[in-house]
């Protein structure tokens, strides 16, 4: 998964992010669900899909709260606010 990632494959690491939240979630594997939905998150924000970036952001997020996984809100509130900053900035933020 993150060798994708880190080679700039950025659809092969979606494709395994997904099949990695889909056996996450079939396992009831809270902790990695909340992990892989903010991982997706993370590859639609630098595909330029910001909506459903934000999206899976607040799922993984949700998840962490439910769950009271600090480190696990900590990652996912990064990011979420991370890009709420970023579309201030380009004023795209709804």
């Amino acid at each position: 998964m993150y060798g994708h990632y880190n080679l700039g494959n950025y659809a092969h690491a979606m494709t395994n992010f997904k099949k990695a939240l889909a056996a996450a979630e079939t396992t009831g594997q809270q902790t990695n669900t909340a992990k892989f939905l903010n991982s997706i998150g993370v590859m639609h924000d630098i595909l330029g899909d910001h909506v459903s970036a934000l999206d899976y952001y607040q799922q993984g997020l949700k998840i962490a709260e439910e769950m009271d996984d600090m480190e696990t809100m900590e990652m996912c509130v990064f990011r979420y606010w991370r890009y709420i900053l970023c579309a201030r900035r380009l004023s795209s933020y709804p």
